[in-house]
């Protein structure tokens, strides 16, 4: 948090002031995150998708 006593005249003039909470940021963008509800899946021996590798 900023200190008031810290801002310029010209910061004092302007008529709005914007805060930002990071951790709220942060839980909006995980609430978009897919995660999965069941169990892991075994796979013995994967294929390897080129066109998903980048």
């Amino acid at each position: 948090m900023r200190d008031p006593q810290l801002l310029t005249d010209e910061e004092c003039l302007l008529p709005y002031a914007v805060g930002l909470d990071l951790n709220t940021a942060f839980l909006a963008a995980a609430a978009r995150l897919v995660a999965g509800l069941s169990g892991p899946d075994r796979l013995p021996a994967p294929k390897f998708n080129r066109r998903c590798a980048r």
